[in-house]
């Protein structure tokens, strides 16, 4: 069947992908399985559907959603469309609802009722992104986390997005995608799938044992995962209790993994292969390679990848860069285009010839009296203590010295607090400059997280 209301080049690489996989699954949850020829069909009549209701080529959408069949052909039938695509979670919409119609969208849809809900907006003033397409370019919006002041909305052409995936081969993977549906890599890992003929597995909880029950259920072959996600599976010793023998990779991203972790998770787990992943909402997410699962040194690659590191600060120069930013002042919206040749990430780096090593963002760091502190260098330092399994290290305002070092630490159920302080300061005083020991220590239950299972760190500059 021919999409007539497709752009061409869309057209044949969703018929290509869908008539070599036509019997093959691309989606599974406990209740159904959608095969790519289901998947075609469906996304043919939402297509039609989406047209029916005035839905035409560069209007500007959003679409509240999460990683189920429906949502995720709303948004491959959209970006097919070629509109500019607004993606939220419904969490995310009702918190950013108002940076969200400040954009002046003309359509809103609900992504995740069958079939999908589509309402004009009926918001009548010109859209800040109005000059920032050509006619007929399909657009992504996404979101900044807003941790550091109002959140921004990052602003990309979907074209340089997709062009990574169009030599790729067929992977057949199996994975759940993790990260959410607003998420720059969540969008990633749909689109791997789905160019590489693999299958999502849908999982709505995301504790530990909702995801190791899934990947043992499904056979799930890759698990992209936050760093924090994957110290909770660890200590939870879930991978002892679920069959998680048809993981081939793990994949970690979106904050600093500790080395630590890793290598223990790579003892548990010696049939997996440890990815590290690198990407931002600014320049999407990049092709890599890890040196090992037993280190977390990772080379950046791509045609047209260029970069450089200034005062340790990683510099990027990519074709798949936003077109720029939406940024808010009361109740306006103001489009700043990225002009700049190349983009800086914040991210401190150690270089290792073709190989880089992540340290965290400039926005973390601790300075005492004037003197540099990585929380990860910490962290790890913490986690060789035997009665620790997850610390979290940020900085406090200090009147004499700026800033003190203090940690978060979850211990071993079975641990004693006092006998474990007594060996934290022992350790930490034996292998770090007095200047980087914690100075204060608190124990907790579990180390706090964000609702993308990341951990929260709040520094008191």
């Amino acid at each position: 069947m021919k999409l007539q209301i497709l752009d061409r080049a869309v057209q044949d690489v969703l018929q290509k992908i869908c008539d070599e996989n036509a019997s093959d699954q691309f989606y599974v949850d406990d209740t159904q399985t959608i095969t790519y020829a289901d998947f075609y069909l469906r996304l043919t009549e939402c297509l039609e559907r989406l047209q029916s209701r005035g839905v035409t080529k560069s209007a500007i959408v959003v679409v509240k959603g999460e990683f189920v069949i429906d949502s995720i052909i709303v948004l491959i039938a959209l970006v097919a469309n070629g509109n500019i695509v607004i993606p939220h979670t419904p969490a995310s919409y009702e918190k950013l609802k108002l940076e969200t119609d400040l954009l002046s969208p003309d359509f809103l849809i609900d992504g995740t009722v069958q079939p999908f809900s589509c309402t004009k907006t009926g918001i009548s003033e010109t859209s800040c992104l109005a000059d920032s397409f050509d006619a007929g370019e399909r657009g992504l919006v996404v979101f900044s986390s807003g941790s550091t002041g109002r959140p921004k909305a990052i602003v990309h052409k979907v074209d340089p997005l997709l062009e990574k995936f169009a030599t790729r081969g067929n992977k057949k993977l199996r994975a759940i995608p993790f990260l959410l549906f607003d998420h720059m890599g969540g969008f990633n890992t749909l689109l791997s799938i789905l160019y590489g003929g693999g299958c999502i597995v849908y999982r709505k909880e995301r504790s530990v044992d909702s995801i190791c029950a899934a990947i043992e259920k499904f056979n799930v072959t890759l698990l992209p995962a936050t760093p924090t996600f994957l110290a909770m599976l660890l200590v939870s010793d879930a991978w002892k209790t679920y069959n998680l023998s048809s993981l081939r990779m793990i994949t970690y991203g979106t904050e600093v993994m500790n080395e630590v972790i890793l290598r223990k998770l790579a003892s548990v787990l010696p049939d997996v292969r440890f990815k590290q992943t690198y990407g931002l909402s600014e320049v999407g997410v990049l092709m890599t390679t890890s040196r090992g699962n037993d280190n977390t040194w990772v080379k950046l690659s791509g045609d047209d990848l260029q970069t450089k590191v200034v005062d340790d600060i990683l510099w990027l120069k990519v074709k798949s860069a936003m077109l720029g930013r939406v940024f808010y002042e009361d109740d306006e919206a103001r489009f700043e285009a990225h002009q700049a040749e190349w983009f800086c990430t914040n991210d401190i780096v150690e270089v290792d010839e073709e190989y880089l090593r992540f340290c965290g963002r400039d926005t973390d760091i601790i300075n005492v009296s004037g003197l540099k502190v990585y929380p990860g260098e910490i962290e790890n330092c913490l986690l060789e203590c035997n009665q620790i399994v997850n610390a979290a290290v940020f900085g406090k305002r200090n009147p004499l010295v700026g800033q003190i070092v203090v940690a978060e630490i979850e211990l071993k159920p079975d641990a004693d607090e006092s006998n474990a302080k007594q060996e934290i300061q022992r350790h930490c005083s034996d292998h770090l400059d007095r200047y980087k020991v914690p100075r204060e220590i608190t124990f907790v239950d579990r180390i706090a997280v964000t609702d993308r299972l990341k951990k929260r760190r709040i520094t008191d500059a």
